[in-house]
């Protein structure tokens, strides 16, 4: 004889097995927390890369906001990365409403 609370089969999900709704939630509260600090480090690296390319000293990326049009092309690069980036990591959350019930 077993009670509700003993009987693990008659909850929302079978014992042991974590829905991917939740798998996927917990990842994109991660992502989320982690895309700000991310932003700034992908900046700082295509800053670098740069003005390494251009032969120029790598010490104008911390005070970058003194070269305007340096800023505008590190910021436009490295937009184009970041928004590059997030696209190809979002993509299976088009392809999770399609799998079947």
């Amino acid at each position: 004889m077993t009670t509700p609370t003993m009987d693990k089969t008659n909850g929302w999900c079978p014992a042991g097995v974590l829905p991917a709704e939740l798998i996927f939630f917990l990842f994109k509260i991660g992502e989320a927390l982690l895309e700000p600090s991310v932003r700034l480090y992908i900046t700082e690296g295509v800053c670098l890369q740069m003005l390494t390319f251009h032969n120029e000293s790598s010490t104008k990326c911390s005070h970058l906001s003194d070269y305007p049009d340096q800023e505008d092309d590190v910021q436009a690069t490295s937009a184009a990365f970041t928004l590059s980036s997030l696209s190809s990591s979002s993509s299976h959350s088009l392809i999770l409403p399609l799998r079947a019930p």
